[in-house]
């Protein structure tokens, strides 16, 4: 609506003739009535102006309300995704269903081909049963990204429509954060500072967020996202990527008092698309990124204590489309450099028993873990192979991270044989997410522990701000891995203990 006709009601302004303006004071004589012939008075028009302001806000986000919902007008590729934006020939269109997500994709007439909401450089597809954006496609153009200025504020997306997105109020008093599943920084970008902000701008709607515990989303998630955007491996800098939520049986549900509890989704996965700098090929790379394996998100309990698996995993297409229901475009599958069955490796390279050791691969679908970027690995590439939890002999049981003074002196980390057999360590290397490492030598008896002074070696330091710990034999297997997180640093001389 127009906000001038309801001043009338309350000031007796002719916003017409612009003649007089009479303001009736509601502290003190009501009767009073002040005449001016300057009808622009500053303060009035600036208290107008909030009014507006703060009053719209409040309608948008309002889970009452119901506003008018007049499609958002798209006029060019620029405002929706493009699956042909990378060029050279190279088309990548939107995943469609699978039969168990079909029927929960959210279906409006004034959506384009009634299910995708476009927003600048990208488009959303939502999950009607979760009221959570399903997946988005974006495109990036890393040549024209610049800083974005302007509003931050949230706002519910008039086309999906209120009863279709989470608000505000899920999000407030507690540890939940606003995820943005197309990021601010990567969209930022355009032919101009009015279009990278406009761009920026757009992010900021309920429908593009999900419920993203702060921890991942401020640290795991948010370092994959920077990488995505910094993608130096395409010819033209052009990229596709494709995000969404991850729901299995072991999604959270978080109720208000009194409207429909929220599903907190398992994951997130990523999917980037790229001409290949060196091939000029279509390349893929997907990731997947659990939210948690266990966590007390009770924050009024004052047990901060959590066990998070907030490693990022390569992973194959096939996996995500199993997990997600998404199909995705079949050459996709085929740029993935990842192998989903033993079928996709050439028969010819299989070793006796088997396992492909050429390149390390001893299971399908492949599930490599990510530490730092160049963990991420191409078709040929030498696998880095995670002993599976139940294989593990030796492993990674407690850090001291934060000792009283002089912390180099007195930061250690210890490692334990689980096994009931003698275990050789010679040359095992512990490692942290800075590759930083500690060469590791001779031989741990059943149930024999050994304890790492870090002082001793002066090449690891244990990061307060938290951090990662790898054990590993220095060349394609990885036997242990451990995170440890900042708010589990807050006592001194405390130390962590890794179950």
């Amino acid at each position: 609506f127009e906000f001038y006709q309801y001043l009338p009601q309350c000031f007796n302004f002719n916003y017409r003739t612009k003649t007089s303006l009479n303001c009736k004071h509601m502290v003190g004589n009501k009767n009073f009535v002040k005449k001016s012939r300057n009808p622009c008075n500053i303060n009035t028009v600036f208290i107008l102006f909030l009014l507006k302001k703060y009053f719209i806000s409040f309608l948008k986000n309002s889970n009452t309300f119901n506003y008018k919902t007049t499609p958002q007008i798209r006029i060019d590729m620029a405002n929706q995704y493009d699956p042909d934006f990378i060029g050279s020939g190279i088309n990548v269109p939107m995943p469609t269903f699978g039969p168990q997500l079909d029927p929960v994709i959210l279906r409006k007439n004034n959506l384009r081909s009634d299910i995708y909401s476009d927003h600048t450089h990208y488009s959303l597809v939502m999950n009607e049963a979760t009221r959570q954006v399903a997946y988005a496609a974006s495109n990036i153009d890393r040549a024209k990204m610049l800083t974005a200025r302007g509003s931050t504020s949230w706002r519910l997306d008039r086309e999906i429509g209120r009863e279709n997105q989470l608000n505000n109020d899920y999000y407030k008093f507690n540890p939940w954060d606003k995820g943005h599943i197309v990021m601010r920084m990567n969209n930022s970008w355009g032919d101009d500072q009015t279009a990278v902000d406009t761009a920026s701008e757009d992010t900021y709607f309920y429908a593009n967020a999900s419920m993203q515990h702060e921890y991942f989303n401020k640290d795991e998630w948010v370092e994959l996202e920077k990488y995505f955007g910094g993608w130096g491996g395409s010819t033209n800098g052009k990229l596709y990527v494709f995000t969404g939520p991850v729901h299995l049986p072991t999604d959270r549900n978080y109720a208000l008092d009194w409207r429909e509890s929220a599903r907190i989704p398992s994951g997130f996965f990523k999917v980037l698309c790229y001409q290949d700098l060196t091939t000029e090929l279509l390349s893929v790379k997907s990731f997947i990124m659990y939210q948690d394996a266990t966590m007390i998100a009770d924050r009024d309990g004052g047990d901060l204590a959590r066990t998070l698996d907030f490693l990022p995993y390569q992973v194959t297409i096939t996996e995500i489309q199993h997990l997600t229901g998404l199909v995705f475009d079949p050459s996709l599958y085929a740029a993935n450099p990842l192998f989903a069955t033993g079928e996709d490796v050439a028969p010819e390279r299989f070793d006796t028993d088997g396992i492909y050791t050429t390149r390390n691969i001893d299971t399908v679908p492949e599930r490599i873990v990510i530490t730092d970027p160049v963990d991420i690995v191409e078709t040929e590439t030498v696998r880095t192979r995670e002993i599976p939890e139940s294989e593990k002999k030796v492993v990674i049981t407690a850090a001291m991270v934060n000792p009283s003074g002089y912390e180099a002196n007195s930061e250690w980390v210890t490692i334990q044989n689980i096994s009931g057999e003698p275990q050789t360590i010679d040359g095992w290397e512990l490692q942290d997410q800075r590759k930083r490492t500690i060469p590791l030598s001779g031989t741990l008896e059943a149930g024999q522990t050994q304890q790492i002074y870090m002082r001793e070696h002066r090449t690891i330091s244990l990061l307060n701000s938290g951090g990662t710990l790898i054990l590993w034999n220095g060349s394609d297997t990885i036997f242990d891995i451990q995170k440890y997180f900042a708010e589990q640093l807050e006592v001194e001389d405390q130390a962590i203990r890794f179950s």
